[in-house]
Parts: C-alpha cells; sequence; structure tokens
C-alpha cells in the first residue's frame, strides 16, 4: 500500500473517532447525573461535557484540512473509496449519536432553582452557536 492512501484513511479514522469520542462523553456525563440535573454539581458535570464537545469540534474544523488534502492526494478513480466510508460512517454516527445529543440538551431540571436551569438554557443555547469556551450567564469562563 502507498503511503499516499494512508492520509485519507488516518482523516476519516480521525473524524469519525473524534465523533464517537463526543458521542461517547455526553452519554457518560448523563448516565453519571442519572438523566436529571438536581444540583450544582450535576450542572457541573454538563458544562464539562458540553465544553469538551465544543472542543472536539474545533479538532473536526482541523480535521477538515487534512481531509481536504488527503482528497487532492488520492487518485481520481479511487475517490470512491474514500467517500464511502466517510458517508457511511457519518450517517451511522449521526443516527447513534443525534439522539444522545437531543437527550443531552433536553435534560430535566429537577433541582427547583430558576438559576441552574437559566444556566443550563445557556450552556445549551451557546453549544448551538460558535462558541469554543462556555460561558456563565455572568460572563465568565
Amino acid at each position: 500500500m502507498r503511503t499516499t492512501y494512508l492520509l485519507p484513511i488516518f482523516a476519516v479514522g480521525l473524524h469519525l473517532g473524534i465523533q464517537v469520542l463526543g458521542c461517547l462523553r455526553l452519554r457518560a456525563a448523563r448516565e453519571k447525573i442519572g438523566g436529571r440535573i438536581k444540583s450544582a454539581a450535576d450542572l457541573e458535570v454538563v458544562k464539562a461535557a458540553i465544553q469538551t464537545n465544543l472542543r472536539l469540534g474545533v479538532l473536526l474544523m482541523c480535521n477538515l484540512v487534512l481531509m481536504l488534502v488527503s482528497w487532492f492526494v488520492i487518485p481520481g478513480n479511487l475517490r470512491i473509496f474514500y467517500l464511502a466510508p466517510l458517508a457511511v460512517g457519518q450517517t451511522v454516527l449521526w443516527l447513534m449519536g443525534r439522539p444522545v445529543e437531543k437527550q443531552f440538551k433536553t435534560l430535566p431540571v429537577e433541582a427547583g432553582d430558576e438559576n441552574l436551569s437559566s444556566e443550563y438554557r445557556s450552556y445549551v443555547e451557546q453549544w448551538s452557536g460558535f462558541e469554543v469556551t462556555l460561558r456563565t450567564r455572568s460572563g465568565h469562563a
């Protein structure tokens, strides 16, 4: 196997691996808090998981450069072998990961504390945007 083909394999594997890692992190955090936010400590677990997810998103963007470079490295007639695993893997991960993300974005806040609830909503809102570091409602990281 030519070393030229290792770059696309690495880029696609890294892309899919980062997404798996993000999904597993969200799932682990949700399980750790029992699927609901009951205290400030639970909210910190949620915040850390979202923060990890945001940072993994930055890695995905950096990997995009690697994927674009690798696209031009492989011969045109072999590009289907690059796109097929990426498309299938991306579809499978989306089908598996999307429900986890949706559940995480709609965690019930059972603390009865409006501050916890609004802070959680703030984190989810930032997660949906272009943030790299979560800020509290007061603006601090």
